[in-house]
């Protein structure tokens, strides 16, 4: 979202011995940032993920967002995958803006937007 490309496209060129092509800030953002969205809970079962109009709601309100999804309703979070000892991974969230001071208010408000159902399991 920053240079034009992802950064993968380099190690792609390296691997196939071709001199990688580094584009700088030709993308749509000044700063962009990679954030996982958190359930700092005990254990639990999901009952509801955001809605797909939910998500796109908040693209069309930040502009350069995407929301990934990880649960769907019935996944037990204690069965998750690499996850941390502290809190679990719901999801991914990209965020495009003008500073980092926006990227961080526009994380804020998309967690607060994002309404995930968790069951506790005691």
């Amino acid at each position: 979202m920053v240079d034009g490309m992802s950064n993968h496209e380099v190690a792609v060129d390296i691997a196939f011995g071709e001199r990688p092509s580094l584009a700088n800030r030709q993308g749509v953002a000044a700063v962009a940032a990679k954030c996982y969205i958190p359930y700092e809970h005990r254990d639990g079962i999901v009952k509801r993920v955001p809605s797909e109009a939910e998500i796109e709601a908040l693209a069309e309100r930040f502009p350069g967002t995407k929301v990934r999804i990880d649960v769907e309703p019935g996944t037990r979070l204690g069965e998750l995958l690499h996850q941390d000892n502290f809190c679990y991974r719901l999801g991914t969230l990209y965020v495009a803006g003008e500073d980092h001071d926006q990227i961080e208010e526009r994380y804020r408000v998309c967690l607060e937007a994002l309404e995930f159902e968790i069951e506790p399991i005691e």
